[in-house]
């Protein structure tokens, strides 16, 4: 009796991995947990910013909104917030990677300091290790973590990775999609660190304001660079052009997101060329002998680059009109 038990048991739980879900049952309570399908969480990191800043910026453009200290849904963002529609914009293009309803902001003071930058990184480190938890409990299982930082919020991410693990005994998918970070020796190194399962460093040679904060280290001064000294094979070093032409800061803050996608796919597909309505020219760089970059060069006639009179426009990511010369037109295969 024991032995048939056992088998009609067994029988059961195959029956129950096949249909792709599992349920628990827990002997003393009578709750049931549901094992589902890994959720892709992710978080974008705004970089610095100052009250005078934003007040400045919201009186051309209300709807920028980083949100709430700490991290927080997308949903919780005003419905006119322009990260809302990133997150629309990078579901859309890529809805294996992104997942509005697993999409949120970490905000943080923003200010202009190693120090802020190492407090928001730990409170990123224990706000995460909570949503890792939440999910577990929710979900059954722990989500793929995927940060999108701007500017020093890659800093505030890496210093969030100076605390990792987040779990002893358990290791979670960790993705950090870097643009436009100012990279400086205090962090750099920790873009190596074993817990970071795959990252991104995107930049271009026009971004000025990425390089220009200067700093001091071991009791040397230093400007930041522009990519990361490293030869790990799970970094990502993409330097992107536009009509072959550099981006500057505000460019890759939002009027790029269109491209995000399209960019992050090519890396993953180890720079072999993928169906695109926008032309690329890409080319392996050698920076020396520290790193490899690759460039990546998109031709796209529509793309509103910042030029001070036009701040309103490009932080709205506005693009410019489609009635441009025959020359730069984007050519659109028509269907049969």
């Amino acid at each position: 009796m024991f032995f048939k038990k056992n088998h009609l048991f067994f029988f059961l739980f195959i029956g129950h991995i096949v249909c792709g879900q599992i349920v628990c049952v827990e002997a003393c309570s009578g709750t049931k947990a549901t094992v589902q399908a890994q959720p892709h969480v992710t978080i974008y990191v705004h970089g610095t910013t100052t009250k005078f800043g934003l007040k400045f910026l919201s009186k051309f453009c209300k709807e920028v909104s980083f949100g709430q200290p700490g991290i927080h849904n997308i949903n919780q963002l005003p419905e006119c917030a322009l990260l809302k529609k990133d997150a629309a914009l990078l579901q859309q293009y890529d809805p294996e990677r992104f997942d509005v309803e697993h999409f949120y902001t970490f905000g943080w003071s923003g200010q202009l300091s190693f120090k802020a930058r190492e407090i928001a990184g730990k409170q990123l480190f224990d706000e995460l290790l909570a949503l890792l938890k939440n999910y577990k409990n929710k979900y059954g299982v722990y989500p793929q973590i995927r940060i999108i930082t701007f500017s020093h919020g890659g800093n505030v991410a890496l210093n969030m990775a100076g605390h990792l693990p987040f779990l002893p005994c358990e290791s979670v998918y960790l993705e950090l999609i870097i643009v436009a970070c100012p990279v400086q020796k205090v962090t750099e190194k920790l873009i190596e660190h074993e817990c970071i399962s795959q990252s991104y460093v995107i930049s271009s040679t026009r971004d000025l304001l990425q390089v220009v904060d200067f700093y001091k280290f071991e009791k040397k001064r230093y400007f930041p660079e522009r990519f990361f000294d490293t030869q790990k094979t799970n970094c990502c070093q993409i330097e992107v052009k536009i009509n072959n032409r550099g981006l500057g800061h505000i460019d890759l803050m939002r009027s790029f997101m269109l491209h995000l996608p399209y960019v992050l796919k090519l890396a993953d597909s180890s720079l072999l060329r993928q169906p695109y309505s926008h032309r690329e020219v890409l080319d392996d760089l050698a920076r020396g002998s520290c790193c490899s970059v690759t460039a990546c060069s998109i031709e796209d006639p529509c793309f509103r680059f910042y030029n001070v009179f036009n701040l309103p426009q490009v932080i709205r990511g506005i693009r410019k009109p489609e009635k441009i010369s025959k020359k730069h037109r984007i050519k659109h295969h028509k269907k049969s």
